[in-house]
């Protein structure tokens, strides 16, 4: 929102005004898990990503998307999506980015990166290959198109990488590029400056 701030956590999402007070047009949804991830839609509606199982009693599986209102969006159709918890999702003009510790989404491989339609299915123009060996804890899309990817991996689709991974719009490793870069340990935030440098955050 550009006049709303939502927060999430445990058991929960809000919606707050600017100057901190709720939401009143936003009723938070019953959620059996926690929330690592949100994102936002032009439209306003609400992408959730985590560890649950139920969205106000309804099933769906680490990954929804809400209405303005907080109820469950019945459009969006992610099937029986990620078999694992979601940790950070980026929303262009290509659909969702996904990232976390699952290894399928909607019962197809795609390990631990998924990119999906704004209707909440995979989809085939985002070839990963054998994808990530380790969590994606953090995804950003830089000025250019492509995509810096954080987490606890040492390999992306085969190539060594290390905790760090710049990938393309197709889902194709950039070799070579971030190679020198040594994290020794897991990455949770990245963040990109003016003229193109990058900040990341995490246990290294």
């Amino acid at each position: 929102y550009l006049d709303r701030i939502v927060v999430a956590g445990e058991h929960g999402v809000a919606v707050l005004t600017l100057d901190g007070g709720r939401d009143s047009g936003f009723v938070p949804p019953s959620i059996d898990g926690e929330i690592y991830a949100v994102d936002v839609q032009y439209n306003g509606k609400i992408l959730i990503g985590g560890s649950f199982e139920k969205v106000n009693g309804e099933s769906v599986r680490n990954f929804a998307r809400l209405n303005q209102d907080g109820s469950l969006c019945e459009s969006f159709d992610p099937g029986s999506g990620p078999n694992g918890s979601v940790h950070a999702i980026t929303i262009d003009d290509h659909g969702i980015l996904i990232g976390g510790i699952f290894v399928t989404y909607d019962g197809i491989s795609s390990r631990r990166i998924a990119r999906l339609g704004y209707d909440g299915k995979l989809k085939a123009d985002f070839d990963i290959g054998l994808g990530f060996d380790g969590p994606v804890q953090a995804i950003h899309r830089r000025v250019d198109g492509r995509y810096l990817v954080g987490g606890s991996f040492g390999y992306f689709n085969g190539v060594i990488q290390n905790n760090i991974s710049l990938v393309n719009a197709n889902g194709s490793v950039v070799e070579n590029d971030l190679l020198m870069l040594q994290l020794n340990g897991a990455v949770y935030g990245i963040s990109e400056l003016a003229g193109g440098s990058s900040i990341f955050g995490g246990s290294f």
